[in-house]
């Protein structure tokens, strides 16, 4: 696995949702895998937090139906972006074992509203009404940051 996400239903009076949708990445707690692998993966999760806090207001300003952000937790951040960056110039510039320690000190949580939480369903394979549906979305959420 890459991280852990669930959806957490909620009890509570006055604005509570019913469920929110909760990602926790820890990468010592996760499998072990190579240096590379760990470098790509955190750029993705970079990426995401990245995405959440700088781009949904944005995106939703367009009319990009996105989650609700109530929290975005980071750890070790700013020592991988340096890591990453000193990579991005010279690949071979990092020991295994400095990589690895950057990245085993760092964790991100995101705490997103649930978008659909009675209606979620995963496809392997969707109808040309889906299909379209997901493309405008794409391509408006992309558009959007150019």
């Amino acid at each position: 696995p890459h991280s852990v996400a669930a959806r957490l239903l909620l009890h509570g009076t006055g604005e509570v949702p019913s469920s929110v949708f909760l990602k926790r990445v820890v990468p010592r707690e996760l499998p072990a895998r190579k240096a590379p692998k760990w470098v790509r993966d955190t750029q993705s999760y970079r990426t995401e937090v990245n995405f959440y806090e700088n781009f949904l207001g944005a995106l939703r300003q367009q009319g990009v139906q996105l989650p609700k952000t109530y929290k975005v937790m980071t750890q070790g951040l700013q020592e991988l972006t340096t890591m990453l960056k000193v990579l991005d110039a010279s690949p071979d510039s990092l020991s295994t074992a400095h990589i690895e320690r950057v990245v085993m000190g760092c964790h991100f949580m995101c705490l997103v509203q649930d978008l659909n939480p009675a209606q979620y369903r995963q496809e392997m394979v969707i109808g040309k009404g889906d299909m379209e549906r997901v493309i405008d979305a794409v391509a408006l959420m992309h558009g959007v940051t150019f």
